[in-house]
């Protein structure tokens, strides 16, 4: 087990945090520098440290750790909207992403889904990850269609973009997968 009251930093960027740290979840209270605007967000206190680890491996090579930005250099959406969001074509990953979320306390019912995808079998597309996901048919928006083409890289039932709209969680997130090292000790082999 994780004790995430231990890994959780007292600032990110200019931001501070403030720690309600209670026996079962601790409460984080995102005190903004320029503004005195809170956000609090509270995740539970002792999490398993394999999902854990697994989950921040997987944000850190697949997930958004920067809002997307236009050719001009602007942001697509307002900074207040920046969201957690995981991409990947496996079922696998997508569901241990969607298992560490919901380790987290974000219910995987709660998540947005985007499909990526041929227009061929569009309806059965989205029907396979809804039952591969449990994520319901009404979360799913607006898919991103690609032509119909043969392509190595579009796999048969497309890719899956999971998006939870949450500063605080986008953040930390971020926060841990840009530090991972520091509450990660690989275990080295001594020749």
């Amino acid at each position: 087990m994780i004790d995430l009251a231990e890994i959780l930093p007292a600032q990110i960027d200019k931001t501070k945090l403030a720690l309600n740290i209670l026996s079962q979840s601790v409460i984080v209270t995102f005190n903004y520098h320029h503004t005195t605007m809170k956000t609090t967000l509270s995740l539970p206190r002792y999490v398993d440290e394999r999902l854990f680890l697994l989950g921040i491996a997987l944000y850190a090579g697949e997930g958004t750790k920067e809002p997307q930005k236009k050719q001009d250099g602007t942001s697509y959406r307002p900074a207040e909207s920046q969201e957690v969001e995981f991409a990947n074509d496996n079922p696998t990953m997508i569901n241990c992403f969607l298992d560490f979320l919901e380790l987290l306390g974000f219910n995987r019912k709660c998540c947005v889904a985007r499909l990526k995808t041929s227009s061929d079998g569009l309806e059965r597309n989205v029907g396979y990850w809804s039952k591969v996901t449990g994520i319901p048919k009404k979360n799913f928006t607006k898919p991103i269609i690609r032509p119909n083409r043969c392509s190595t890289r579009l796999s048969e039932y497309g890719s899956l973009a999971i998006r939870v709209y949450c500063r605080p969680l986008w953040r930390i997130l971020r926060y841990w997968s840009l530090n991972l090292q520091e509450f990660y000790e690989p275990k080295i082999k001594q020749e």
